[in-house]
């Protein structure tokens, strides 16, 4: 059960939360030219005011768009993703312990090779299901234009290149379907 706020002055929130999002590659259209970006999820008012209600922040980080803006504290983290997503990584360009302490992480980090082939065969099979809908609504609006085409042809009021032209159908199909029964 959701309670009631007492007043304005207790209705806050102690911290902000930051959600981390890594942007692994980057889109072909070239939409995405950007390091690092910051959205902040505060809503704005009918007179244009940010009003600070839930202070959380997504932060879009794309490694593979370093550039020389990139602030020199997250450039070296950046820097460090792209290198584990490539699986280039040099421990002479990482000497810090820090650094050190989270790739021998990484490399402890192991993923089970049954559960990783079901994690992907999961994935392909949603993007199967995806093409096999589109085919499928493809075929249909296909046979739906085909149908109507027959239907034209059996009135016998309009000529083949009118029906192509209704239809969208290419003048050869309106003629093969004319010549079937």
């Amino acid at each position: 059960m959701v309670e009631q706020v007492g007043g304005y002055q207790a209705y806050g929130f102690d911290r902000t939360v930051y959600t981390i999002v890594v942007l692994t590659s980057t889109p072909r259209d070239g939409s995405i030219k950007f390091s690092c970006a910051v959205s902040d999820m505060n809503p704005i008012d009918e007179f244009g005011d940010i009003i600070e209600v839930y202070p959380h922040r997504l932060v879009f980080l794309c490694p593979r768009q370093v550039n020389d803006k990139t602030p020199p504290l997250v450039k070296k983290w950046l820097n460090f993703i792209k290198d584990s997503l490539d699986g280039e990584m040099d421990e002479v360009d990482y000497p810090e312990t820090l650094w050190r302490k989270i790739m021998a992480a990484i490399q402890k980090q192991t993923i089970n090779p049954a559960l990783l082939s079901e994690i992907k065969d999961d994935a392909a099979w949603e993007e199967a299901k995806i093409r096999f809908v589109e085919e499928g609504e493809r075929k249909g609006r296909q046979k739906a234009l085909e149908e109507a085409a027959r239907n034209f042809l059996a009135i016998g009021s309009l000529s083949v290149e009118q029906i192509a032209g209704a239809t969208g159908l290419s003048l050869e199909r309106v003629k093969a379907l004319s010549d079937k029964p």
